[in-house]
Order: structure tokens, then C-alpha cells, then sequence
């Protein structure tokens, strides 16, 4: 199996998180990888399998939750061309 370049599953990341969301994550380069993370807390509770399965395509993601709203988060290992 090919697997996808990282800076192509950036974008595909991002289209998705931006059809769930209404609006763009944010995309930040850290050593080594890069994190996109998104205000997930009007995403409706029937979308969240969605939302789960383009999380998975990080190598690592979690979600922060405060009193004031939910952040997904996901890393991709590599870099952004």
C-alpha cells in the first residue's frame, strides 16, 4: 500500500476538517511534524464518527475539552512542502 506524503494528508486533513467545521483549522509546523487543530465544538454529536476517522489519519491526536469549548487536535509526522 502507498502511503499518502504528509503534506498531501495536511490538505486532505484540512478540507475535511473544514467541511465538519465551517471553518479552517489551524495548521502549525513543529520539529519533526506538523499539528492541525480545530474548534470542534459546534461539530453535531451524529457527525463525531466522521470527525474521529480524520483524527485517525494523524499519527497521534487527541481532544481538549474547557469550559468554554472542544479543540481537536492531530500530529502528522514529516513536513509541509
Amino acid at each position: 500500500m502507498k502511503e499518502t506524503p504528509p503534506a498531501e494528508l495536511v490538505r486532505e486533513v484540512v478540507d475535511r476538517l473544514t467541511a465538519l467545521t465551517g471553518r479552517p483549522p489551524e495548521v502549525l509546523d513543529e520539529t519533526g511534524a506538523i499539528r492541525v487543530v480545530s474548534d470542534v465544538s459546534r461539530v453535531p454529536d451524529d457527525s463525531w464518527p466522521c470527525l474521529l476517522s480524520v483524527l485517525e489519519a494523524g499519527d497521534t491526536y487527541g481532544l481538549n475539552t474547557t469550559a468554554t469549548g472542544r479543540t481537536a487536535w492531530l500530529r502528522i509526522t514529516g513536513k509541509r512542502d
